[in-house]
């Protein structure tokens, strides 16, 4: 290869990483997708070490416990793990295995004051483990709808090029990178027209940055005469923030 052909190929990488780096760059985080009309917001970063509970000594002693006997005796859990079992062999992974893929980039979860609704964003690391996990559970609910005489409980859109489904009150969609649920269509709509066109998120809020800037370092920042239990939170990796719309706001630590 020549010095003018080195030249381009050096050039053509450089535009290379350029571009990767500026689509990097352009993802967006669970607040710059949110609308700012959510009140409470709940972050998780790290969901897989969650798991770890379930390793640790302490999830050792709960699976010991009477309690947890009784438990996973309930026909109830029976009927669960059955459900279970059918998902992971129908996407083809592990439970523990399927939830890390699905949550590995991280979890949000908000409550939207105006639609009275949840909605939940989930950052898969693998994007065809979590649709493969989620098509089984639909396989699954057709099956049964089908076994009862029932008609397809299914329900697929397309809504400005974003396909979203829907099933009972729950809608599921892909945006960019995120899998997003939401127990009402209005707000799963919102959310959908915010990832677009962005516009007024909860990114955006001053005093949602300001309280999540300060959650880390003097605990939750709480609107006068509010109160909200975080003592489940403490020992988690988690980043809870509870908004309101009046404009003062107290400091309050767990």
């Amino acid at each position: 290869m020549g010095q003018s052909g080195r030249n381009r190929a050096g050039v053509g990488i450089v535009a290379a990483l350029l571009l990767l780096s500026r689509v990097a760059s352009a993802e967006k985080t669970a607040p710059e997708i949110l609308p700012a009309s959510a009140t409470a917001y709940v972050e998780v970063s790290r969901p897989s070490d969650l798991l770890e509970v379930i390793d640790s000594r302490v999830g050792k002693e709960i699976q010991q416990s009477d309690a947890f006997a009784q438990a996973i005796a309930s026909p109830r859990f029976k009927e669960f793990r059955q459900v279970l079992a059918a998902i992971e062999e129908r996407s083809g992974m592990k439970w523990r295995p399927a939830l890390e893929a699905t949550t590995s980039g991280g979890l949000a979860a908000a409550f939207d004051m105006q639609s009275q609704g949840i909605v939940v964003l989930a950052h898969p690391d693998d994007l065809k483990s979590a649709d493969a996990v989620r098509d089984a559970f639909f396989s699954l609910a057709r099956d049964d709808a089908k076994s009862k005489g029932n008609p397809d409980p299914i329900e697929a859109k397309t809504y400005r090029g974003i396909t979203a489904f829907r099933i009972g009150d729950v809608t599921v969609a892909n945006l960019g990178p995120w899998v997003m649920l939401s127990n009402k269509p209005a707000l799963a709509k919102t959310v959908a027209d915010t990832f677009l066109d962005g516009g007024k998120t909860l990114a955006a809020d001053k005093q949602f940055r300001e309280a999540r800037e300060l959650a880390g370092h003097v605990g939750p920042i709480l609107p006068p005469g509010a109160s909200f239990d975080w003592e489940p939170f403490v020992s988690l990796p988690v980043s809870a923030i509870s908004r309101c719309s009046t404009p003062s706001t107290s400091r309050t630590t767990p």
